[in-house]
């Protein structure tokens, strides 16, 4: 059963969810997406993560993906839409079959979720199990058991999208390494830290090394 807005109120803000009926700039858009834009929505609240794009399929979201890569990656669309950043990578929407991916600065593009509703449903399940809290510009984990909570998120997101914890370099890992040290994102990724909770068997059944 998927979630819908009202799954999404009981842990943001009605200003910090986008919902949409169209996207402008998209030549075509899966029913799927559409779905997911106009009853249920893209959450886009403070974050210690991302950056949220509120204004999805604005000339300024579109990326272009260079055609070898796409047939590679098997990406649909002529461009991407750009949804989030999350330093120093954007987060890209293929409107036609609803994939979403990530884009690195500089390195190679993986898919991040198997559909809109998949990263939607991940951002879910982060914010009500560590509602993030800004005071003073300093990031806090609002969680008193920062393992249980990580334990917790890793378990669901699993049994939401077990893809997307088919790549090592995901960055749904370098999220969760904050619950593990909260200072280790200044300095290291997932892979090099390393993040001592990889899911394995996944990443060897999906190829997850991304090169």
């Amino acid at each position: 059963m998927g979630i819908t807005y009202e799954d999404l109120l009981e842990v943001f803000n009605e200003d910090d969810i986008v919902r949409s009926d169209q996207i402008e700039g998209a030549e075509t858009v899966a029913p799927s997406v559409l779905h997911t834009l106009e009853n249920v929505g893209v959450p886009t609240p403070p974050s210690p993560w991302f950056e949220y794009v509120e204004d999805i399929g604005s000339s300024e979201t579109v990326l272009e993906i260079d055609e070898p890569i796409r047939q590679a990656q098997g990406i649909t669309s002529s461009a991407l839409l750009c949804i989030a950043e999350i330093p120093y990578d954007a987060i890209a929407l293929d409107p036609a079959d609803g994939k979403v991916y990530c884009v690195p600065d500089g390195g190679s593009i993986y898919q991040l979720n198997t559909s809109l509703e998949n990263y939607v449903h991940f951002l879910l399940v982060l914010h009500r199990h560590a509602l993030p809290r800004e005071t003073d510009g300093e990031w806090d984990l609002d969680t008193e058991d920062p393992e249980a909570a990580r334990q917790q998120i890793q378990r669901l997101w699993r049994e939401v999208d077990p893809a997307a914890l088919g790549v090592r370099e995901s960055a749904w890992y370098r999220i969760l390494l904050d619950f593990v040290d909260p200072e280790a994102h200044h300095h290291s990724d997932a892979v090099t830290y390393p993040y001592p909770f990889f899911e394995e068997d996944l990443i060897r059944a999906h190829g997850g090394e991304n090169g």
